[in-house]
C-alpha cells in the first residue's frame, strides 16, 4: 500500500493509502487536478495522472469545467499505452511535471547510516580512543556513552546509524579498563615485593 501526500488549495495532507485517494475522488473531496506525491517521485503530479482509471469512472466529480479525461494513445499490440491487462490494478504514472519547484513532503527519510551517525556513538569512540592517553580515566565515560548510543540506535535504526562506532568504543573502552586494572595490580605487586 503506497503512502501518498496530496495538495488541496496549496495545503499539504497525508500520508494516505491508494484506497483513501480513490474514496476521496469518489466523494469529490479530491479533484483530478489536485496534486499527489510519494517517495521516489521528483515532483508532484495530478491525481488524474496517478489514477487515470478512476478519473474516467462515471460519477466521479471534480473535473474542471468542460474538460474530460483523455484516453491514452494506442500502443503496440492494440492495447492502450500504459494500460494494464483486464483485471489488474490501474498503473500509476509518475512523470516529471513542468511546474515550479515545490517543497516535497517531510516523509521519513532513509539516509545512509554514515550521514546520520548518532552523536553519542561519535562521542563514545572519541573518548575511547583518547582514554589511553589519560591513564584510562576516559574509558568509563566511553563505555557508558557507547551503551547509551547502542540503545538509542536500536530504538530508531532508520534515523540513526553509528552502530559499529558504538561497538568499537565499547571494545576499546573495556580493553583499556582491563589493561589499566592489570597495570595497577602489577604496580601494587611490584611495590609490595
Amino acid at each position: 500500500m503506497s503512502n501518498w501526500y496530496y495538495l488541496v488549495d496549496e495545503e499539504q495532507h497525508g500520508p494516505v493509502g491508494e484506497e483513501d485517494i480513490q474514496r476521496m475522488m469518489a466523494s469529490g473531496e479530491l479533484r483530478p487536478d489536485d496534486l499527489l506525491w510519494q517517495a521516489g517521485m521528483s515532483d508532484w503530479i495530478e491525481v488524474r495522472e496517478a489514477f487515470p482509471a478512476q478519473a474516467r469512472v462515471p460519477g466521479i466529480t471534480g473535473l474542471p469545467g468542460g474538460l474530460e479525461a483523455v484516453e491514452p494513445a494506442p500502443g503496440a499490440g492494440g492495447q492502450a499505452a500504459g494500460s494494464a491487462p483486464p483485471g489488474s490494478p490501474a498503473p500509476v504514472f509518475m512523470p516529471v511535471t513542468e511546474r515550479g519547484m515545490r517543497q516535497m513532503p517531510s516523509a521519513p527519510s532513509v539516509m545512509p547510516a554514515a550521514g546520520q551517525i548518532h552523536p553519542l556513538a561519535l562521542a563514545s569512540i572519541i573518548l575511547a580512543i583518547a582514554s589511553p592517553f589519560f591513564c584510562g580515566l576516559l574509558a568509563l565515560p566511553a563505555i557508558v556513552l557507547g551503551h547509551m548510543a547502542l540503545s538509542r540506535i536500536r530504538r530508531d535504526p532508520e534515523r540513526y546509524g553509528g552502530y559499529p562506532l558504538a561497538v568499537a568504543a565499547l571494545v576499546v573502552g573495556y580493553a583499556v579498563v582491563v589493561l589499566t586494572v592489570l597495570l595497577l595490580l602489577l604496580t601494587v605487586l611490584s611495590m609490595a615485593g
